[in-house]
């Protein structure tokens, strides 16, 4: 880690999976979410995928979740000041 406290090497977290009892048969499946962060001029990129929506959600919909805790992370981050 430098004295920003950015790490100098690409880190991977691999979580194992975790399974929910979804009652409504249409929102049941596999998914995996990737993601990669990346420095950007004064922040960082992030780019997540995920993989293996299930049928019963909409992209429309998924999107709107995925902007809405992103926002989320953005007013932690920057509420902390950067600071790690």
């Amino acid at each position: 880690m430098d004295g920003a406290g950015r790490h100098d090497q690409p880190r991977a977290c691999v979580r194992p999976p975790r399974r929910r009892l979804v009652p409504d048969p249409a929102l049941r499946g596999e998914m995996t979410i990737t993601i990669a962060l990346a420095d950007a001029d004064g922040g960082t990129d992030v780019l997540a995928v995920h993989d293996g929506l299930p049928r019963g959600l909409s992209t429309s919909d998924n999107e709107v979740g995925w902007r809405m805790s992103l926002a989320n992370l953005a007013a932690l981050v920057e509420a902390a000041g950067g600071q790690h």
